[in-house]
């Protein structure tokens, strides 16, 4: 399908809505999108609007985007992209904590092997309580902390 031709579908489908469900959309979008922002307010988008009316989104979004304007990356997008970044910047270095730990556990559960290959003065169960500490921090690293 061209892009003329899903233009038309879009629009068909929009101009099926009757006059209450367009009062209410307009309503909605009066009170809840800053044309100067190109944004709504906390909560609120296209799908909302849809689904508080009964109609499909793309008849909000069109109607929102004829007499509104159309949506634009604002601030409160660049700060979620942000929080993401920090998300990721998280993760990683939980990631990094967490190899490090399997290192740890891997010279562990190598110490146990060669006490139990070869046994010597260390106890087993030293060995073992080492083991169960370090799985404890591991857990740790993977509960997010407030």
């Amino acid at each position: 399908m061209s892009e003329k031709e899903t233009e038309t579908a879009v629009e068909k489908i929009a101009k099926k809505v009757t006059i209450v469900h367009q009062r209410a959309i307009f309503a909605l979008l009066e009170e809840h999108f800053d044309v100067e922002a190109g944004e709504y307010a906390v909560g609120w988008s296209d799908d909302k609007i849809a689904a508080d009316v009964g109609v499909t989104q793309a008849a909000v979004s069109y109607r929102r985007e004829g007499a509104f304007g159309k949506l634009k990356k604002t601030s409160t997008t660049k700060m979620t992209m942000a929080q993401l970044h920090d998300v990721v910047n998280i993760v990683a270095s939980r990631l990094s904590d967490m190899e490090g730990r399997v290192m740890v556990l891997k010279d562990t559960i190598s110490l146990l092997a060669n006490e139990v290959a070869y046994p010597g003065d260390e106890s087993i169960s030293g060995v073992v309580q080492q083991l169960r500490e370090d799985f404890d921090e591991m857990k740790q690293l993977l509960v997010p902390h407030d």
